[in-house]
């Protein structure tokens, strides 16, 4: 586990918002110090050296607190050893956000530095990031990123589902966060999913390549996708799985960056080719009663509307009436009439 996210998962714990995933984390990180399989509190009461480790890694997670060391009382081995074995390590880390309390705020980015998109059910977003990165946010979705990627990554956090086309930058790997899983991309187009009621999260490749890492670090090394593969992560398992995806059609549903560049301008062409347009554009299905409307030829423009604002013109200008209901659009009339 490296510094960084120690002190993410320590702060995390301390204000009780860890997931069980989260404290197995701290648990194993914890008992590294142990190789003996003692319980720490034993190693911390007898043995000063182990003590000593854990102060020396836990200082090192804030470079630069040292110069407050000598205003700082750690609290004392034998003290600790009645505690719950992470709370022992949040104590000691607390003492050191004591000392370092103004480095730390300097440093930590204010929760204004953030931008956090949430999506409403039915919604679909798209945002540019400030690598010039895309991102479609998908409904009932949260996406959260500094407004500046300054640091050596460029760090994204998704609660729910959403479809990246990352821009190349190999000098600052892009990195998706989710409750379970940590996606590291250069440049690539990809799919994520990771709703918090759904007993899998899972990663779709369009094209490039991603390296998948479980947040829980007990198993199997990282995961590297290719091209039209799935991984998939159980949460009751706390397994990944890696499977191909078959069918063409499903990753092409998937890409909405592609999606979005075909136009949306009709010169004569079926309705039915209209209809598949925008069921791919706004990701919903269309019912359409008179099936034979499904042959005539359509002259529309488009470009500029949204999806309620093109039934409204369709309706109007071909005496039908419609319907939406949640990702189903509902047709009647003969759109071949006019």
């Amino acid at each position: 586990m490296n510094r960084q996210r120690l002190a993410f998962l320590l702060e995390k714990q301390q204000h009780g918002t860890c997931t069980d995933e989260e404290l197995a984390e701290l648990e194993t990180w914890y008992h590294s110090f142990a190789p003996r399989e003692r319980d720490i509190e034993m190693e911390l009461e007898n043995e000063p050296a182990t003590a000593s480790r854990i102060e020396s890694d836990l200082r090192g997670i804030l470079p630069g607190v040292s110069k407050y060391s000598d205003k700082t009382t750690l609290p004392q081995p034998s003290r600790l050893w009645p505690l719950r074995r992470v709370s022992v390590v949040a104590a000691v880390f607390l003492a050191l956000l004591v000392a370092g309390g103004v480095w730390w705020k300097q440093r930590r980015p204010a929760e204004s530095a953030y931008v956090v998109l949430a999506t409403k059910q039915n919604q679909l977003s798209k945002v540019m990031l400030p690598d010039s990165s895309e991102v479609w946010v998908k409904a009932g979705s949260t996406l959260k990123y500094l407004k500046n990627f300054e640091s050596g990554t460029r760090d994204v956090y998704l609660d729910g589902e959403a479809f990246f086309d990352v821009a190349h930058d190999a000098s600052k790997p892009f990195v998706v966060h989710t409750a379970d899983l940590r996606i590291k991309v250069l440049g690539t187009t990809f799919n994520v999913k990771s709703y918090p009621s759904d007993k899998t999260a899972e990663a779709t490749l369009v094209k490039g390549k991603v390296m998948i890492e479980k947040n829980l670090a007990p198993g199997p090394g990282p995961v590297i996708l290719a091209p039209n593969q799935r991984a998939t992560y159980s949460r009751e398992a706390r397994t990944v799985t890696v499977s191909s995806v078959a069918d063409a059609r499903e990753i092409k549903a998937l890409d909405l960056a592609t999606r979005e560049r075909e136009s949306m301008v009709f010169d004569a062409v079926p309705f039915t080719e209209v209809l598949t347009r925008l069921e791919n554009r706004f990701e919903v299905k269309v019912h359409i009663a008179d099936r034979q409307g499904l042959s005539c030829l359509f002259t529309a423009d488009f470009e500029q509307e949204g999806l309620a604002e093109i039934f409204d013109l369709i309706a109007v200008s071909h005496n039908v009436t419609y319907r939406i209901k949640g990702n189903d659009v509902y047709i009647n009339g003969n759109i071949c009439a006019n």
